[in-house]
């Protein structure tokens, strides 16, 4: 173990701030410099951005440009989220950039050391409608700080392990995308019904819809298990990781209670998220919560053919066209949704589907709990690099 002191970022970084040129001088979105917010943050290295700005933007606005190298944190509205700078990039006022005294401190160690304090970071945000942190919360945190060899040697191992978390995240990545192909090559694009089959709504489909429950859940393990928003990915997997609990009386756990086969759709989220569906079809005991519907076919279909169409791509759109949009949050009610077209092919290729939907499945288990291994694998040596004891 090597022993060293710690410091306070502050005291080996120059903290830049950021700002949103305004959208009422379209101009000012027609440059070559790349500008970010909280959302762009989704790689360890940013290079490229969704919005390019002027020179004339910067000037007269509250974003900066950060240097190349620098360390880019999320300090509103996603709190926590770290990367790199992989080229000179502008901010919003949702980020913070960190430029470093390269004589004490290695880019990649401190990048790896903001990621160990993610949960102490979100632990301490606060605000009514928009959650952030405030500066000094980052300026005071206090890094330990070895030799600039012995910080490359941290980051070097936390950059293998993470590289390995990484490849497996990819890997699952692409066997989501995989029955989506299995599913088109077998039925076609359903926007535009090229193989001809039968046409309906939901409506014809479905035997019954149920909104889940409004009771308060909590984190204590009382009651039932309760699945939330987050316990759906946008591409239709489920995630039981984390799960909330639900204090009900046993006649409304069992009138609430999902079922093997039940497809699970997302009522109300954001319009870019709203209409997340995916397939109940494990042995666990759960119920829903409001802002999810639980959905029965009938014999027309079959579970996993209808929750397959739900996520196409589009299915997605139509979500995204369709919703009832307010402020903060965009709605398909069961009423809404019922009108939404659907292909019927024959019941046995469904089956078909259904049986390879199944076999995929199984393999995408396997898969999964690789994935969860290195995950604890990185986490472990995260926390382990930032006590001394890599």
């Amino acid at each position: 173990m090597l022993i060293c002191n710690s410091t306070e970022l502050k005291d080996i970084c120059h903290f830049i701030s950021g700002g949103t040129p305004s959208r009422k001088v379209p101009e000012y979105f027609s440059g070559t410099i790349p500008w970010i917010t909280g959302a762009d943050i989704n790689e360890n290295v940013i290079t490229k951005a969704r919005d390019y700005i002027t020179e004339g933007a910067i000037r007269n606005s509250a974003t900066k440009i950060v240097p190349q190298g620098s360390i880019l944190l999320v300090t509103r509205t996603g709190v926590g989220k770290v990367a790199i700078a992989g080229t000179d990039i502008c901010i919003s006022q949702d980020l913070t950039g960190l430029e470093l005294d390269y004589n004490k401190v290695i880019n990649w160690y401190l990048f790896y050391f903001l990621l160990s304090q993610q949960s102490l970071l979100t632990d301490q945000q606060r605000g009514a409608t928009i959650q952030g942190i405030t500066r000094d919360i980052v300026e005071n945190l206090c890094l330990p700080l070895p030799p600039l060899p012995e910080q490359q040697r941290i980051a070097a191992i936390l950059q293998k392990a993470d590289r390995l978390r990484r490849l497996r995240r990819y890997a699952r990545q692409l066997s989501d995308g995989y029955l989506q192909s299995v599913f088109l090559e077998m039925f076609g694009d359903p926007a535009t019904n090229s193989k001809g089959w039968k046409k309906g709504y939901i409506d014809d489909v479905i035997s019954t819809s149920q909104y889940g429950t409004s009771t308060k859940s909590n984190n204590e393990q009382k009651g039932f298990p309760i699945l939330g928003m987050a316990n759906i990915t946008f591409s239709g997997q489920l995630v039981l990781s984390s799960i909330a609990y639900v204090e009900l009386s046993e006649d409304e756990f069992q009138s609430l209670k999902l079922e093997k086969g039940d497809i699970i759709f997302n009522r109300t989220n954001s319009t870019e998220l709203v209409g997340k569906t995916a397939l109940w079809d494990v042995d666990q005991e759960a119920v829903l919560a409001s802002y999810l519907i639980k959905l029965k076919v009938n014999q027309k279909v079959t579970s996993n053919f209808l929750c397959a169409l739900m996520n196409t791509q589009f299915y997605k759109r139509l979500f995204r066209d369709r919703c009832k949009k307010a402020i903060g949050q965009s709605n398909v009610s069961p009423t809404l949704l019922r009108e939404f077209p659907v292909i019927i092919p024959p019941i046995n290729l469904q089956k078909e589907f259904s049986d390879k939907v199944t076999l995929s499945k199984k393999l995408f288990r396997i898969q999964g709990e690789s994935e969860r291994q290195t995950e604890m694998l990185f986490q472990s040596l995260l926390q382990k690099a930032f006590q001394g004891e890599l």
